[in-house]
């Protein structure tokens, strides 16, 4: 039950639940998170405490952001950012192993980013290589200049393993 915490009176208790998500993220005025967490239990009363629980995390939260706890709902919104599962990681790795297997294995790491950008811009938009639209603005960048430049940031990374014996003999 998302507002478990909503309706504890112990607010000390409570609120090392949320200092210690804020210290995992970083940058919060913990001064600021406790002041508002110890107003929101006094700025409700049981009634919509008990309404607030009984919504799902994300309504309860956005009932609350609407008074004002900029600090909470700051806290809130990164938790909210979190994804629910590891599926886009999952996808990456998926679309790498496509990409990159015995035969196409020299793809530089910037070839294989914009094929990766490429691929999710186009399964956002529902297109694929049959329907996609090619306007003047992806074609005047298509020149050899841009496509082949010789940026030295861009050159092909090389890693070397060095094994236990001597190369060298």
């Amino acid at each position: 039950m998302p507002g478990l915490a909503l309706l504890n009176p112990d607010r000390e208790l409570t609120f090392n639940y949320v200092v210690f998500i804020a210290r995992t993220f970083r940058g919060y005025d913990e001064d600021l998170l406790k002041t508002e967490w110890c107003h929101l239990y006094q700025d409700y009363s049981i009634e919509q405490k008990n309404l607030l629980a009984k919504l799902d995390f994300d309504d309860m939260w956005i009932q609350i952001c609407r008074d004002s706890y900029p600090n909470l709902r700051k806290l809130v919104n990164a938790i909210r950012s979190l994804p629910n599962s590891n599926a886009d990681s999952e996808r990456v790795f998926s679309y790498l192993s496509d990409l990159k297997n015995k035969k196409r294995n020299k793809l530089s790491p910037a070839i294989i980013n914009a094929i990766c950008v490429l691929r999710s811009a186009m399964k956002m938009r529902n297109e694929n290589a049959i329907n996609m639209v090619l306007d003047e603005n992806h074609l005047c960048r298509m020149t050899s200049e841009i496509l082949y430049a010789t940026d030295e940031k861009h050159q092909k990374c090389e890693l070397r393993l060095e094994g236990g014996e001597n190369d060298d003999d």
